[in-house]
């Protein structure tokens, strides 16, 4: 798997439509500082076109993104991860903080976790574990570990969420 193939799923998975961040920020109640910077330079902008050096730039806001603009923005967070420039930077530290298990590395409550990760459909997050699964095999083992508790978290989710839709617990597979 190469990087291609990750923007290549998360161009299919994520729809390519102007952000709407007006209310980015109210979800959680909490006063990002850099707000009115990150408003500006999303307005009306697909996630495509938003620079790894912005995502970078405002890296921090991803802690407070409310579940739509969370989704809106989060791969140009993914694929900043792989870009030379960003990729050891403080990009991955923040997605997978995001991402991780509440009680890990800092990780958000179990309810803005899960309001976040419901927000994602099953093609966004089969995407968010390609990128997360090429990134764990691209870093550093204390990345690699952090990168897998983060994909077992994802994995998770869907399971747990499999399960409440059909009220048992039979593997996704026997959907079909």
């Amino acid at each position: 798997m190469q990087v291609a193939d990750v923007h290549r799923a998360l161009v299919a998975a994520f729809p390519s439509e102007p952000i709407d961040p007006t209310d980015a920020f109210t979800e959680w109640g909490i006063t990002y500082l850099d707000g009115d910077s990150f408003i500006a330079g999303t307005k009306g902008r697909c996630w495509p076109s938003l620079t790894s050096a912005f995502v970078e730039e405002h890296e921090d806001a991803l802690y407070f993104l409310g579940p739509r603009v969370f989704v809106d923005v989060l791969p140009a967070y993914l694929m900043a991860m792989f870009d030379p420039a960003t990729r050891d930077g403080v990009v991955p530290e923040t997605v997978l903080t995001v991402l991780a298990p509440p009680t890990a590395r800092g990780g958000f409550s179990e309810k803005q976790y899960t309001m976040r990760m419901s927000a994602l459909d099953g093609p966004q997050r089969a995407a968010l574990l390609m990128a997360l699964g090429m990134l764990e095999g691209s870093g550093s083992t204390e990345l690699a570990q952090h990168v897998r508790r983060a994909r077992e978290r994802v994995v998770c989710f869907d399971l747990r969420k499999h399960v409440d839709r059909r009220g048992r617990g039979a593997p996704p597979e026997a959907d079909a």
